[in-house]
């Protein structure tokens, strides 16, 4: 996957909003 990097970062971003 290409945006293998961005998807860790929105995903980290995401979990502390949930």
């Amino acid at each position: 996957m290409k945006m293998s990097r961005m998807s860790a970062r929105f995903g980290g971003e995401k979990c502390q909003i949930l």
